[in-house]
């Protein structure tokens, strides 16, 4: 699996994952052993986040919040791509802070870089990404109560499906979103920076390999396959941005 890590939990062992393999399962419960780079190569056991139970309450503000295993679940920014997800890993991370990459082999060393972006899209329904997270989350809204059995007394909200499209056709791209994308062989996540108008940002680049090699004129684009929990199949593909320029690239 290639995930990129932009959220960390040291204390909890949890982490919030970007998926940049591009084959999205809802099925998949087996631990992974990923690797991190880091003038050198760990391993890292990557274990599912298993729902044991949920519940809502206040947090110490006031303020509504949702408990899943008797500890807050942070609240997704409604602006994000929102088809990322969290689990477990071991003390591997350990004095790590995110962003960094799990890579399924250590056949490549990951890196970073610094460019401007012309985006292709407009809008974040325009995305593949989104697309796969509805459809696998259009499954919850309508068999809650199949997948859930345990939970009888929780009442979804309105669809999650739904919720997602809306809020993603009505949001542009902007400073800090993150966008997977792959460049030929390359995967990779990037954040958007500063926005420079007519659809041109800054941005920071992680990729799994060869960070030299994209270009001002490499084309970004994003193809995803997902698979969702009662095994219904599909696909999306668009192009996501070109690079205009580059400012550097660099090993992890």
């Amino acid at each position: 699996m290639f995930i990129l890590v932009d959220k960390l939990e040291p204390l909890q062992r949890r982490a919030h994952g970007i998926p940049l393999h591009g084959d999205i399962s809802w099925r998949d419960a087996s631990e992974h052993v990923t690797w991190r780079y880091s003038s050198g190569w760990f391993p890292v056991a990557q274990r599912p986040f298993v729902i044991e139970s949920i519940g809502s309450g206040c947090d110490a503000q006031g303020r509504p919040v949702t408990f899943w295993n008797d500890k807050v679940i942070p609240k997704e920014d409604p602006h994000s791509l929102r088809t990322g997800f969290w689990f477990d890993i071991d003390e591997a991370t350990a004095g790590q802070s995110p962003p960094f990459l799990l890579l399924p082999d250590t056949n490549f060393v990951p890196g970073v870089c610094q460019a401007r972006v012309r985006l292709r899209f407009n809008r974040l329904s325009d995305v593949p990404d989104v697309l796969a997270g509805s459809e696998c989350l259009r499954e919850f809204d309508t068999n809650w109560a199949e997948e859930f059995p345990e939970f009888p007394n929780i009442n979804p909200p309105r669809p999650y499906s739904e919720q997602t499209l809306a809020e993603a056709a009505a949001t542009a791209p902007h400073d800090g979103l993150w966008l997977p994308f792959e460049a030929g062989s390359i995967k990779g996540a990037m954040q958007l920076g500063e926005d420079r108008g007519d659809g041109v940002f800054d941005a920071t680049l992680y990729v799994d390999r060869d960070a030299g090699t994209i270009k001002p004129g490499s084309l970004l684009r994003r193809s995803v396959t997902w698979t969702t929990r009662l095994g219904k199949t599909g696909s999306a593909e668009a192009d996501i941005a070109s690079v205009v320029e580059m400012f550097s690239a660099e090993t992890l």
